[in-house]
């Protein structure tokens, strides 16, 4: 965490010219005001196998405030709640993949914990989030079985997009997860999903399935 520390401090003199000094009038107490600003992050750090680092101190890491460091205040290696939305591509191109899709995405739903949340979106002829953001386990298996319809091209960008938007309003750690094969065929506006991301702090992974793999664009964004 960074604490920022802002203070305003008005003051004012009066003399008379030609004049004997006088006292100056007894002013009412001055205020002092501060305002403290908290900003979380959430590193992810990558060993050379490609594995997180779980074991980092905080001595391990470097802040910087406008190039310049930053004292980190609190630090806490401890798993953290992820609010997240899992965005699955059910373009045309997906059509045989349908079924291995449902089974990785149960997976994750199997994994999350018990203070996670999960909302289930997919994208093709039309991008479709649930209106459920939960860990109700139950409720997240009966989507997947029910609520995925296949067909049309891939608006990656939009969705990603849309995934963001559906978690604007939450707090803590916010994730978006894509499932794809591929890149956007829609013409999606990339850079607008890019600047959100990076400036409301959204975290980017990115599953590619076999075929022309991950949009170079979002591998970029992912790292």
């Amino acid at each position: 965490m960074l604490r920022l520390w802002g203070a305003i401090l008005v003051a004012a003199m009066l003399g008379g010219v030609g004049a004997q000094q006088a006292p100056p009038p007894q002013q009412p107490n001055q205020v002092f005001r501060a305002r403290v600003d908290t900003v979380a992050v959430y590193p992810l750090v990558s060993a050379p196998d490609g594995r997180l680092s779980t074991d980092l101190t905080r001595n391990d890491f470097v802040v910087l405030d406008n190039g310049k460091p930053a004292a980190i205040e609190v630090f806490s290696s401890d798993e953290q709640p992820i609010t997240a939305a899992l965005m699955l591509d059910m373009s045309a191109s997906m059509d045989d993949r349908l079924v291995r899709v449902r089974d990785a995405a149960s997976r994750l739903v199997d994994a999350i914990g018990p203070l996670d949340r999960l909302r289930i979106g997919t994208f093709g002829s039309e991008i479709s989030l649930s209106p459920w953001l939960t860990g109700d386990k139950q409720l997240l298996a009966r989507i997947l079985r029910e609520e995925l319809w296949p067909g049309g091209s891939t608006p990656l960008w939009n969705a990603i997009g849309a995934g963001m938007k559906s978690l604007a309003r939450e707090t803590g750690r916010r994730t978006i997860v894509v499932v794809t094969d591929g890149v956007d065929t829609t013409g999606g506006m990339q850079v607008g999903v890019a600047t959100r991301a990076t400036n409301e702090l959204f975290m980017i992974y990115g599953v590619g399935m076999e075929g022309k793999g991950l949009s170079p664009a979002l591998v970029k964004l992912i790292a």
